[in-house]
């Protein structure tokens, strides 16, 4: 029994591996034998022990008690018997080796059928797997289907019932479409008879803004240029310094200005007139013209195009650097078409027009979209304050023109004190030169130049003066370049004998120049053998302040020696006061200029 259990577990464990059970035969039929043979070696030993025991007993108790006899006698049957046994078990031994021996065969034989059947089962399971992914695959499309079934059933409800409002609607609309078009019919009707009033009222207009411009073109009055001073004031209520037309003051209308005259100024003339309306064959100059009507002086002379010119610095820095396109130039209202180079210079500088407009339009009129009118000058129009603005922006892109930066001081440099004597209206150059040097060599540092107005170009002279601490020049327009001198500089004016009694307040034209450019003016020296005025001209007193500023200026040693002296010693007391007061001993420049490169309107 215990054999046939082994060897059904042996057949369980075969069928549960599969094709493993093959491999492990042997394994199997050992563990069957040797269970035989323990079975078999338990018997043995149990006869042995009987078949002792019944010795012992018989050898012991045969002797001397015969009821002892029974018991061995009944141990060697015992152990008789057990021979049997054993003889049996060994026969059945046998027996179970040969039905172990046909059961390993009927178990490898299973072991095929199980592997063959495993590979059978995979097989299956692959067919099985496809099977059941193609079955997927199709409830998904069932369900799919399904679904779109499901939507396109819900859509189509949804379609209809939304047709069905939209029928409704469209119904209602085509109602209110019917009376709308009914309505539209009567303003058709309106449309086209206010229509016809339109045309007839734009064709009306037309022809009544032809008559009208007709008109005020025929009736655009032209008046003496002259007279143009006395408009320009009741522009301003005052004498204003630069107007600028057309204005509201002037109902916006338009300068225009007709004739070229360069000496009769009785033929110039100038009217106001609507944009829509000209004068009849005027001719429109777009843009932006700049006009100077001056009373007096020339603009070919340094001083007078710097009265009358410079105010148009000043506009350009109000009206945020903009541009002008013109320039149109009249003297006592007699056109003037030649523009003096010093002027030319600063306005080439400064960005404005240096073309002079000729106005050789013949006998038409010609009319400025944009006219800005300075008529005033600088001695008259502006306040201290403007005219600061003014000459410091000529003074910067004069310099920025000319590249020329002021050197300053610094302490130790030999040269401390750069005076400069101006040629021009002395009577004996030589003579000034020597007196001057003499009282430059008594103070160290002190250099000496001569300058020659005609002989330097314009930026020769920005650079001179821009270098000069002391200047000494005769009363006249040579005057004008202070403006390119630093502040803080110095001016030493000469007059003539006599220009005193007749300048009048022209005497002071170049101390308030030296005001407005920031430098100290050291008073007049006169020459007191200056001829007197001809008596011819004494009546005449624009005659003879003519006759004394034609006049040299002689030299008188002792007064010229102890006034350059005093005003040397004066200016080298003062620049070193300002060094010493330097915060920063590594630092002591004396840069009294302006940047040239922060000028109001840059480059």
């Amino acid at each position: 029994m215990a054999l046939a259990k082994g060897s059904g577990a042996t057949q369980l464990s075969l069928l549960a591996g599969g094709g493993a059970a093959g491999s492990n035969r042997k394994q199997h039929r050992v563990p069957s034998i040797t269970n035989l043979f323990l079975f078999a070696g338990i018997a043995v030993t149990i006869w042995q022990l009987s078949l002792f025991i019944g010795q012992h007993y018989y050898a012991h108790y045969a002797a001397s008690e015969t009821h002892h006899f029974n018991v061995t006698r009944y141990a060697l049957q015992l152990g008789q018997a057990l021979q049997v046994t054993q003889a049996s078990m060994i026969e059945n031994l046998e027996s179970g080796n040969n039905i172990t021996s046909a059961l390993i065969s009927r178990l490898e034989a299973l072991q095929f059928q199980a592997r063959t059947l495993d590979q059978q089962a995979r097989n299956n399971n692959k067919e099985l797997e496809k099977a059941l992914q193609a079955a997927l695959v199709r409830v998904r499309a069932l369900e799919i289907s399904n679904l779109e079934n499901d939507l396109r059933k819900n859509v189509t409800g949804q379609l209809e019932e939304r047709q069905r409002e939209l029928e409704s609607s469209n119904r209602e609309l085509a109602e209110k479409l019917k009376r709308i078009e009914q309505k539209l019919e009567i303003f058709q009707d309106a449309n086209s008879q206010l229509q016809s009033k339109i045309s007839s009222l734009a064709s009306s207009a037309l022809r009544m803004h032809a008559h009208i411009s007709k008109r005020l073109s025929e009736n655009v009055e032209f008046y003496p240029l002259p007279e143009l001073a006395d408009v320009v004031d009741k522009v301003d209520g005052g004498t204003p310094a630069l107007i600028g037309l057309p204005s509201n003051l002037t109902q916006g209308r338009l300068l225009c200005v007709q004739g070229n005259d360069t000496k009769n100024r009785t033929l110039n003339s100038y009217a106001l007139a609507y944009r829509e309306g000209l004068p009849v064959n005027a001719v429109l100059l777009p843009g932006t013209t700049l006009i100077s009507d001056s009373d007096s002086g020339s603009f070919t002379d340094p001083w007078y195009s710097l009265d009358n010119l410079f105010p148009f610095l000043y506009w350009k820095i109000k009206s945020t650097c903009m541009s002008a396109d013109r320039l149109i130039l009249y003297q006592q209202s007699a056109v003037r078409t030649q523009l003096g180079d010093w002027i030319r210079q600063v306005f080439e500088a400064s960005h404005l027009p240096i073309e002079v407009e000729s106005l050789s339009y013949g006998k038409m009129p010609v009319c400025l979209e944009n006219a800005v009118v300075s008529r005033s000058g600088m001695m008259e129009g502006f306040g201290d304050g403007q005219r600061k603005v003014i000459v410091e922006e000529a003074r910067c892109v004069s310099r920025r023109k000319c590249a020329v930066k002021d050197r300053g001081y610094r302490q130790g440099d030999e040269v401390k004190v750069r005076l400069t004597l101006v040629a021009q209206g002395l009577g004996n150059v030589t003579e000034w030169e020597r007196v001057l040097a003499s009282q430059c060599r008594s103070q160290k540092g002190c250099k000496l130049s001569t300058m020659f107005v005609s002989n330097l170009t314009f930026c020769q002279q920005v650079e001179l003066m821009s270098r000069t601490d002391i200047l000494v020049s005769v009363h006249g327009s040579q005057l004008t370049n202070m403006i390119f001198m630093s502040p803080g500089s110095r001016v030493m004016e000469l007059l003539p004998g006599g220009l005193e009694e007749y300048a009048g307040d022209e005497l002071n034209t170049f101390s308030h120049l030296a005001k407005w450019a920031g430098l100290n003016h050291q008073g007049n020296w006169t020459d007191l053998t200056t001829p007197e005025c001809p008596k011819s001209y004494k009546h005449n007193p624009k005659k003879c302040s003519s006759f004394h500023n034609g006049q040299t200026v002689g030299m008188n040693q002792t007064q010229i020696s102890s006034w350059v002296r005093q005003v040397i010693d004066d200016f080298y007391l003062a620049q070193g006061s300002t060094l010493l007061s330097k915060a920063d001993p590594k630092d002591l420049d004396l840069q009294s200029s302006l940047d040239n490169s922060t000028c109001a309107c840059g480059s």
